[in-house]
């Protein structure tokens, strides 16, 4: 399942005649593909950020949630209690689209807040957070490998996870957006 879509990639980019197509190979393993990028990058048939992008990939397929998380104690989150005025210059300060909300201590998330979904709200109806547009918070151990949580982000049900261990204690938070940073190298 991996392999399919960067089998596609590289065919994509390294198909100029001199190569056999990877897809027509019946079966390669993760270093044979990662060897074949790094033989492509040598000779030029790969441009460096393709290349760069592609290794982004094989690094990301092997990392646990854990590993590139926003710990805890770095994570931005707001008050339930939080006015919309609050809630949209935390986002703005950190530059993201969402933004997790707690209810009475920080490390009891009860959900996650969007950009869209507050700018959305008359305003003159807003003093604190509706629950309404609070979505549910999407739990995952830090254990769970990112691509697996990839997969998961891509079945469109939610963007974002919030990283709890067994007893339910935040750990982190984890973005779509993060995953894709590690792929790209931003």
């Amino acid at each position: 399942p991996l392999v399919r879509p960067l089998v596609w990639l590289v065919d994509k980019f390294v198909s100029n005649g001199e190569f056999a197509t990877v897809g027509c190979m019946p079966s390669l393993t993760i270093e044979e593909i990662r060897h074949m990028l790094l033989d492509s990058g040598q000779k030029g048939a790969l441009e460096k950020e393709t290349r760069l992008m592609l290794e982004g990939a094989f690094k990301v397929s092997k990392m646990k949630v854990s590993e590139i998380m926003i710990p805890a104690e770095k994570l931005d989150c707001v008050d339930i209690e939080s006015s919309q005025s609050e809630i949209i210059d935390h986002l703005l300060e950190t530059g993201r689209s969402r933004i997790p909300v707690y209810k009475a201590a920080r490390n009891k998330i009860i959900g996650v807040v969007l950009l869209k979904d507050i700018i959305g709200v008359n305003q003159k109806e807003f003093n604190i957070l509706s629950k309404d547009i609070i979505r549910p918070a999407y739990c995952v151990t830090p254990d769970k490998r990112v691509i697996e949580l990839l997969h998961e982000f891509q079945s469109g049900v939610t963007h974002c996870a919030v990283v709890v261990d067994n007893k339910g204690n935040l750990k982190g938070f984890l973005t779509l957006e993060d995953i894709l940073e590690e792929i790209v190298g931003a």
